[in-house]
Order: C-alpha cells, then sequence, then structure tokens
C-alpha cells in the first residue's frame, strides 16, 4: 500500500523563457536572457536550469519561448542536456497583442 504522506515529484516541467531581458542589456542585444552566460561557468542560464531540474528528477521539458526565439531552439538542439531533450514553443507576441 503507499503512503499517502509520501512525496510525489513531478517529472513534467515548463521553463517560461520569454522577455526581451532589457535590464539585462547590453547581454541581450544579440541574444535572449536565457542563453545569457553566467561568468566563470560558459554555460547559459538556461543550461543551468535544466541541470537543476534533471537533478530533481524531471524528465520531459517544454521551454516557452519569446524574443529571440531562433537563438534559444538552435542551443537547444545542439546541446548536450541531461534530460530528455526539451521540446519548445513559440509564442508570437504581436498576434497575442492584437487579440
Amino acid at each position: 500500500m503507499t503512503d499517502p504522506r509520501a512525496v510525489t515529484r513531478p517529472a513534467q516541467a515548463v521553463v517560461l523563457a520569454g522577455g526581451q531581458g532589457t535590464r539585462l542589456r547590453p547581454y541581450t542585444d544579440d541574444r535572449p536572457k536565457p542563453m545569457v552566460e553566467i561568468p566563470g561557468t560558459g554555460t547559459p542560464i538556461i543550461g543551468h536550469q535544466l541541470t537543476w531540474l534533471a537533478e530533481e528528477g524531471v524528465t520531459d521539458v517544454v521551454v516557452s519561448c519569446g524574443h529571440l526565439a531562433e537563438v534559444l531552439q538552435k542551443w537547444l538542439e545542439t546541446a548536450d542536456l541531461p534530460s530528455r531533450s526539451p521540446r519548445s514553443s513559440r509564442r508570437n507576441p504581436s498576434a497575442a497583442a492584437a487579440a
């Protein structure tokens, strides 16, 4: 019988990776803020987030992209990631604003 007090951890996660990162300029002039590298690590912020999620048992990740999404999507396709390849979705901000 399963203990009802047992803690179960989610296996899926959504990472919100949108926004223009205006407070991180000039680092975000050519990349989205999740792609800004943490000094001394050579790894972008999103890489650290995905590693932490994998360490907590998350196996499936959806990354919701926004500003400069193609840069992030390219990195996700080529990076050696600890969890199953994240899926990415892109929201069109101008279409959402018009709705």
